[in-house]
């Protein structure tokens, strides 16, 4: 057994990722990388961002290798490439995955302002609310911010006509044996908004956990593509 897998536990090399996107007003921004390397010998890799610098090499260690990093990526198109090798002599194995990256320039044209998704939410605190539900659908963020929100607490599969809608943002906070999970969130977070709501970019993330780690809350900022202005969205998961 010698595989490459996601945050998921879906092996890479029979799942590819689809290209990945996030907008920039200027300079860089953080792009993560998580994956796990499973073998039944000891493994290594090699992971480059092919930006011109250095490949971050990783040494032979005992399956699984975990590779949770980030890195401060400029405007272009990547193809992030892990090489990763098992030590099976005399034929040791070599998977290569590829984690697609397009970093642009921030947009205020996106799609039309007028559009409304729904189920819309109501928000914790002031308006709109159950009663009183006034959007100003040329500017108001707070369309934005609801989906966003419906997005990201909707678990994957629970929509039946729309299984893949949604995110595992739950069972990677609870489930996965890390430190720090804040990269892997980033990347999930990422794919979901580039296919379900690209009028927005991930702009910054913060995971905070209580003191028995039974309630972790995550705070997200993320930038409209439409207004270039950002907006807050929090979430609490608990521990089932």
């Amino acid at each position: 057994m010698f595989r490459v897998l996601d945050q998921n536990g879906a092996d890479l090399l029979l799942n590819p990722l689809a290209m990945m996107e996030r907008q920039i007003a200027s300079g860089h921004t953080p792009i993560p990388v998580y994956a796990q390397v499973v073998a039944d010998e000891r493994v290594k890799a090699v992971l480059d961002w092919n930006d011109g610098g250095q490949p971050v090499v990783f040494p032979e260690q005992d399956s699984p290798l975990v590779i949770q990093t980030q890195h401060n990526l400029g405007l272009g198109t990547y193809n992030i490439t892990l090489t990763a090798n098992d030590t099976d002599s005399p034929n040791p194995a070599e998977i290569k995955i590829v984690f697609p990256w397009t970093i642009s320039l921030l947009s205020t044209t996106g799609l039309p302002a007028r559009n409304l998704y729904g189920p819309i939410l109501p928000r914790d605190e002031g308006l709109p609310n159950p009663q009183t539900w006034n959007y100003n659908l040329d500017a108001d963020l707070r369309v934005l911010a609801s989906n966003i929100k419906m997005l990201l607490i909707t678990a994957k599969g629970e929509r039946i006509m729309s299984p893949d809608y949604g995110t595992n943002l739950k069972r990677i906070i609870f489930e996965l044996n890390v430190a720090s999970v804040e990269g892997i969130l980033q990347q999930e977070i990422a794919q979901a908004v580039a296919r379900w709501e690209p009028r927005v970019t991930l702009q910054s993330l913060v995971v905070e956990r209580d003191a028995n780690r039974r309630l972790v809350t995550v705070r997200a900022v993320f930038l409209s593509r439409q207004s270039s202005q950002p907006f807050d969205v929090n979430l609490q998961f608990a521990a089932s």
